[in-house]
């Protein structure tokens, strides 16, 4: 992945903050691209006998975050690999944490002990990913704690609409006995994309009809929730099957308990979401 800059006419002058903007997306370019080896798989001879599947990740994101992440350690040489949600695979050329002052606040890193028999035990970190976004403006906060990664630390990103979806993590040890342990871990990217709603902020009276959508049509829909303010168990509502491609819905008789916010969730190739507040009045 590379990024292009071309310098503007002397002119024209970028707002302060899109400036800010266009230099973390850089930065995270530049330092993802220096800390990942990807090598194709060519450890033809590793065939694990036992699988060991380690806790979850779950990691709730935005388009063009970067994600770092702590893969689990074990006592032993250790092949890492890890399987994106489109089925491809990438050698990760991680090794062990040494012995080291750390100058972040990530100073200490408690460790959770799983103890498998005929496996040596396995190290996996309580904190063990980070998010950075740019949407929070923590370039150098970013920075700092790439600069302090351990061995066994990778990084995953910036995130596109691909990168959605479970991801394997690998790694290949052996036992006692010298045989083949595959060790296990499913990472769960989950993107949302923020939309906005066709309404701004409706101002209904009882017994009206509310029409709620995305503003535009979403490519590649293939479910859509609506979220009211209280529980929809028995709240009557209509899909719109029409508009089916920008989850639109048709609420009928609006009463005084549907004030509050409303939420739109479409999921397709990743989740995108609508957030509508609706004022409330009763009709004279």
């Amino acid at each position: 992945m590379c990024l292009t800059v071309q310098r503007a006419h002397d002119s024209y002058k970028l707002p302060k903050r899109f400036k800010t903007i266009i230099f973390v997306v850089l930065l995270l370019q530049i330092v993802f691209t220096s800390t990942v080896t990807i090598n194709k798989r060519g450890d033809k001879d590793i065939e694990a006998k036992t699988r060991i599947e380690l806790r979850s990740i779950f990691l709730p994101c935005f388009l063009n975050d970067v994600v770092r992440i702590s893969a689990p350690m074990i006592n032993e040489p250790t092949v890492y690999y890890l399987h994106k949600p489109n089925g491809e695979t990438m050698k990760l050329n991680l090794g062990k944490p040494g012995l080291r002052r750390k100058t972040t606040e990530r100073e200490v890193s408690p460790i959770v002990t799983k103890f498998v028999k005929n496996v040596r035990p396995i190290v996996t970190q309580t904190n063990d990913y980070d998010i950075f976004s740019t949407r929070k403006m923590s370039s150098f906060k970013f920075d700092a704690k790439v600069a302090d990664m351990d061995p066994n630390e990778f990084m995953l990103g910036p995130l596109l609409i691909e990168d959605h979806g479970n991801w394997l993590l690998s790694a290949y040890t052996k036992d006692l006995d010298g045989e083949w342990v595959e060790l296990f871990q499913v990472i769960t990217i989950t993107i949302t994309e923020y939309l906005p709603a066709n309404l701004r902020r409706p101002i209904l009276h009882t017994g009206d009809t509310l029409h709620l959508s995305f503003a535009f049509p979403v490519n590649g829909l293939e479910s859509c929730e609506l979220v009211a303010p209280r529980s929809t168990f028995d709240r009557f509502f209509d899909r719109n099957l029409i508009e089916g491609d920008t989850c639109g819905y048709k609420v009928p008789n609006i009463t005084m308990s549907d004030r509050g916010l409303w939420r739109i969730i479409g999921v397709g190739n990743i989740v995108y979401e609508a957030e509508v507040y609706l004022d409330v009045y009763k009709k004279l």
